[in-house]
């Protein structure tokens, strides 16, 4: 499409000053506007479209030139009739009258007041780029659900509109089949819309209920987009890395013997962490995609796998053998509808054994994107930065069919458990509002949700323990080392590698890696006796390092730049409070070439 356009342009003679108001106070542009206008000649002309909607019209020399173009073509033109954002009070009449001898129409409206733009299709939608960066940002979303091209003018014309216009193609870049800027006056972006893709879009965006978007839920959603895929990736020797549902993991403070409901399982890691404990678990997804990645997890590991029992089916509606000692729902709920809701909690809760407990993470939490996410806006908009107007990415506007709020969350789970315990909290510190009063900002800055339910007390205590790690003794600190197989290794130079280390911790109590004295297994880097690079990459303890147990723990470590002989000595480190003591590390020769 990009050669066809500049074939045309080459051999266009297109000249818009025929048609051009002799007072416009631009005029003295004319000659500046020349080739502008013969590439949007040219574009209409290799795109020829049946139907064409213009947004800010001023004296109609886009209008008709595309006309021009297209003749058979029907015209429809929006336009404040203003004299700013680059418009002219009355030019709207010039452009009416060079445009009378064509299908063409024009509305004196504000297109940002519309919910949608009149008419239902159009093959070109030209969005004039004189407006601010949210203007332009808003006629877009409205313009890729109504258009089969869009031409944003003016792409380079400000900063605003190059960031609106960029940051737009980002959010939306699942409903674009393609798009290139053509330099030039002011800059052509054109788009390409993906009619099958919006179409589906249109209709998960209607639906209110989990089964009518179950299609989404296919494999490149989980290894590409969903929360945590990167982790996910990262994940040697199937560590938790991804906060929240290692966070997830510590609250349910699984123990050997229970048995898990993973509601929502997805690709399987907390179902896998469960089984590891020594628990059986009921790994439940009604995602097919979902199911063959959790099986796909637990490859090569027959006996953990047999602790588990994988099942495709609506959670809402599913049945476990037995009593369920945790229930896990680690970003589930706002997938499904509040009567959704209703059902499941209700069948969690007659299903849960006498001390059973329900954990569930839900992000966002609604007052983070509703409140804070545009408090944080207007901020970085005073430093004269971006931010896009739409905090949610493409799965989350269509799979997000109920967000909560703390307070509806709270009051659902109510209805159905005896004993609810909420806080709002990040990512970063999970333990968030159990362990401080939160102010109004806290709250609406918080961009998760953590939930327990029961039907028997919950010990507030024994929660803010799950979620933070004790400043350790010197005498608990000696009573956790590490061992390798190997005392002289080789290694890359400059490069990123990982060491398998046996972690034994001999206190009779778990050590965490979370919070803010969290504990990590690191390295130093020794030359020549002498300290040569101090502060080791940090590798979580998967993240719970069980009291009385051995761990296989893959270490992250970067190798010196530069070739030698070094000493690697891989230790521990509290956070704020100290690395461990220097006679307990493990010490290894390593050869860097």
């Amino acid at each position: 499409m990009l050669n066809h356009i500049l074939d045309i342009f080459k051999t266009c003679t297109y000249d818009f000053r025929k048609f051009s108001y002799k007072d416009d106070p631009l005029s003295h542009l004319f000659d500046e506007w020349e080739d502008y206008y013969k590439l949007k000649w040219s574009i209409a002309k290799a795109i020829q479209p049946k139907s064409i909607l213009e947004i800010g019209v001023r004296y109609g020399y886009s209008a008709i030139t595309f006309l021009d173009a297209s003749p058979k073509a029907s015209f429809t033109g929006i336009d404040l009739n203003i004299d700013h954002f680059g418009g002219e009070v009355d030019a709207i009449d010039w452009a009416k009258k060079i445009t009378e001898e064509y299908d063409s129409k024009f509305v004196i409206a504000d297109s940002q007041e519309m919910d949608e733009f009149p008419g239902t299709f159009y093959d070109l939608i030209h969005v004039d780029g004189a407006q601010n960066g949210d203007s332009t940002y808003n006629d877009l979303k409205k313009a890729i659900l109504q258009g089969r091209f869009i031409l944003v003018d003016g792409y380079f014309w400000t900063q605003e509109n190059f960031l609106s216009s960029s940051t737009f193609i980002k959010d939306y870049k699942f409903l674009i089949e393609y798009c290139f800027i053509i330099p030039g006056y002011a800059g052509e972006l054109l788009i390409k819309v993906d009619e099958q893709k919006v179409k589906e879009y249109c209709k998960a965006r209607k639906e209110k209920n989990s089964l009518a978007i179950k299609n989404l839920y296919h494999s490149d959603y989980y290894l590409e987009n969903c929360g945590g895929f990167q982790e996910y990736k990262q994940g040697i020797g199937k560590a938790l890395l991804y906060p929240r549902l290692s966070t997830l993991f510590m609250l349910s403070d699984v123990q050997t013997g229970q048995h898990v409901l993973d509601a929502g399982c997805g690709r399987g890691e907390i179902s896998y962490a469960c089984a590891v404990t020594g628990a059986t678990v009921d790994a439940v997804d009604y995602s097919e995609s979902a199911i063959d990645l959790s099986r796909k997890y637990f490859e090569n590991e027959t006996e953990i796998a047999k602790q588990v029992n994988f099942s495709c089916a609506d959670i809402t509606k599913f049945q476990p053998s037995k009593k369920v000692d945790r229930v896990i729902a680690g970003d589930l709920i706002e997938h499904l509808s509040p009567n959704e809701l209703d059902i499941l909690y209700e069948n969690i809760s007659q299903n849960l054994s006498k001390d059973g407990a329900f954990i569930i993470h839900s992000f966002p939490n609604l007052w983070f994107y509703e409140y804070g996410y545009k408090r944080k806006r207007r901020k970085v908009a005073e430093l004269g930065g971006y931010l896009s107007p739409q905090p949610r990415s493409y799965y989350e506007q269509v799979m997000h069919i109920n967000e909560q709020s703390p307070r509806v969350l709270k009051k659902q789970l109510e209805k159905h458990f005896k004993y609810v315990l909420l806080w709002l909290a990040s990512s970063e510190e999970p333990i968030g509002s159990l362990n401080k009063k939160y102010s109004i900002s806290d709250c609406i800055n918080s961009s998760d949700l953590y939930a327990l339910a029961s039907n028997q007390p919950i010990d507030l205590d024994q929660v803010r323990a799950r979620l933070s790690q004790p400043i350790l003794t010197g005498d608990e600190r000696s009573k956790i080392t590490c061992s390798v197989e190997q005392s002289h290794l080789e290694m890359e130079r400059d490069t990123r590698t990982t060491l398998q280390v046996s972690v034994s911790n001999d206190n009779s109590f778990p050590i965490r890696s979370v919070g803010e004295t969290a504990i990590h297994l690191s390295y130093h880097w020794l030359k020549d006796d002498e300290i040569y690079h101090f502060e080791g990459e940090r590798t979580t303890l998967w993240p719970i390092l069980l009291g009385d147990s051995i761990t296989d723990i893959h270490c992250h470590v970067l190798t010196p730049e530069k070739p030698g002989l070094y000493v690697l000595q891989i230790t521990f480190v509290q956070e704020t409070v100290q690395w461990f003591d220097a006679d307990t590390a493990l010490c290894l020769q390593v050869q860097v070439n």
